[in-house]
């Protein structure tokens, strides 16, 4: 509940927000889902994705860079949980941290404003091995039911069509398909087979599937990796990008930069 409440009060004023990531496909993923919703709100943000060579995770580097851009509230999706120096760091700087992530906690809690864990001692959530997205989606679906209730909503949010970055996220970090991933995951391929969006028609276009759709397969073995690809060689925010792109040209653009990286990954 802290964390809806600072998200929103960071809406509310105005502030400048930053979504700090992970250059893997849950990372990637859980940032585009975070990115969609403020878009939708027209809330301007910026993203931060760490390129390999940082390492994992909030890095005090990256941190004095957001603070001289004017950030005032990073939400950590993916990462946080053990970044208990970079998150004091920040707090110095008159940065507030929510932290939604999946990793294991550390021994120390990060004096974030916020841990939004599954795996915390002391969690709610009915299945502790959501990924990364999974935990951003049920976030937002709180968030979302709080702004409505106290009238910031100007209209109605649909969750389920970012169900499709949801499966995503929950394949490429290979979780229990189980309890509530094994819903998510469902619904996932059911808005993909539906209503796909732009990146996914772009791979159909491509003719990247043998078998013409989208499924397990097709998700597992050809989509994660070329969305992972970017990431292993320092581009992580050409997935991003790729994955919130409207445009088919442009779409089509970053298709063939994943497809190289991928190349060259291999």
């Amino acid at each position: 509940e802290k964390g809806v409440e600072r998200v929103i009060a960071s809406i509310r004023n105005e502030e400048n927000i930053c979504i700090y990531g992970d250059y893997d496909a849950d990372g990637v993923a859980a940032t585009a889902l975070l990115s969609n919703f403020l878009t939708t709100l027209e809330r301007p943000h910026c993203t931060y994705l760490p390129k390999r060579e940082e390492g994992y995770g909030l890095n005090v580097q990256a941190i004095d860079t957001l603070r001289d851009q004017g950030v005032t509230l990073i939400v950590c999706v993916d990462c946080g949980s053990t970044n208990v120096d970079e998150v004091k760091r920040a707090a110095e700087l008159g940065m507030d941290t929510v932290i939604i992530d999946h990793h294991e906690m550390g021994p120390v809690r990060p004096p974030a404003i916020a841990v939004i864990n599954p795996k915390q001692k002391n969690s709610l959530f009915p299945t502790r091995d959501l990924a990364a997205c999974g935990v951003v989606f049920f976030f937002l679906v709180a968030l979302r039911r709080i702004m409505a209730r106290i009238g910031l909503m100007e209209r109605p949010i649909n969750l389920k069509k970012e169900l499709d970055l949801v499966a995503v996220g929950s394949i490429g970090d290979m979780v229990p398909l189980a309890k509530d991933n094994r819903i998510l995951v469902r619904y996932g391929f059911d808005v993909m087979q539906k209503r796909p969006r732009t990146w996914l028609r772009t791979f159909l276009k491509q003719n990247t599937f043998r078998s013409g759709k989208i499924n397990e397969y097709a998700l597992n073995f050809l989509v994660v990796p070329r969305i992972n690809a970017t990431g292993r060689m320092s581009e992580p925010e050409k997935s991003f990008l790729f994955l919130t792109c409207c445009d088919e040209l442009e779409s089509d653009r970053l298709y063939l930069e994943l497809q190289g990286a991928n190349r060259r990954r291999q």
